[in-house]
C-alpha cells in the first residue's frame, strides 16, 4: 500500500479541511507553477492514529506545505522511496514492520542510512530517557511531546527547515 496523498497540489485542503479557509487565494498554485514548486517544502506525517494524520494534514497544508499521510512504516517507506521531504514528522509509538511499537525509530533508523537531505521530527507521547539518547543519536533534529501545540510545531518545522542539511554542514565545518 502507497502512502495516502490527501491532495495534489499545496494550498489545496483535503475534503476533511474543506471548511478552513485556505490562507493561499484560488487558483495560486496555477499561476507560477514551476517557481512555486520550487519554493514549496515537502513533508510526510508518518503516524498510526487517522485522527492525527488528518489534524496535521489541514494545519500543515494551511501553512503552505504540500503533505503525503502514511498510515503505517511500510507506507512511510513507499513514499520515501517515491518522492523528496524536506521535513518528515515521525510518530515513534507507531507499529514497526515487525508489530511492535517501535516504528519510528525503524524508520529514522532507514532515513539515517540513506542519502536523503531530509530533517526528522519525531513525535511521542511516552518518552523515556533512553529513547531520546537513541532518537537523537539516530539523527532526529527535534522531538515534540503529545498532545502539543499546532503553533508550536509550525515554529519548530520553521527553525528545522532554516537549519543547514547534514552534507552542507560537512562542507561548513571541512572548509
Amino acid at each position: 500500500m502507497r502512502a495516502k496523498k490527501r491532495h495534489g497540489q499545496p494550498g489545496q485542503l483535503s475534503p476533511t479541511c474543506q471548511g478552513v479557509r485556505s490562507a493561499r487565494p484560488k487558483g495560486w498554485e496555477t499561476r507560477f507553477p514551476e517557481r512555486v514548486m520550487k519554493m514549496v517544502k515537502r513533508i510526510l506525517v508518518a503516524d498510526d492514529n487517522p485522527s492525527m494524520l488528518d489534524i496535521l494534514d489541514c494545519f500543515l497544508t494551511r501553512e503552505g506545505y504540500l503533505v503525503d499521510t502514511a498510515p503505517g512504516v511500510f507506507e512511510a517507506l513507499a513514499a520515501m522511496a517515491s518522492n523528496e521531504y524536506q521535513i518528515m514528522l515521525l510518530d515513534k509509538n507507531m507499529p514497526g514492520s515487525e508489530g511492535e511499537r517501535d516504528g519510528g525509530i525503524e524508520l529514522l533508523r532507514r532515513v539515517h542510512s540513506m542519502p536523503l537531505r531530509s530533517r526528522v521530527i519525531m513525535m511521542t507521547g511516552s518518552p523515556t530517557v533512553g529513547s531520546l539518547a537513541e532518537l537523537f543519536s539516530l539523527g532526529a533534529q527535534d522531538l515534540v511531546y503529545k498532545p502539543f501545540s499546532l503553533l508550536e510545531l509550525g515554529q519548530r518545522i520553521k527553525r528545522a527547515l532554516l537549519q543547514p542539511d547534514a552534507a552542507n554542514r560537512a562542507d561548513f565545518c571541512a572548509g
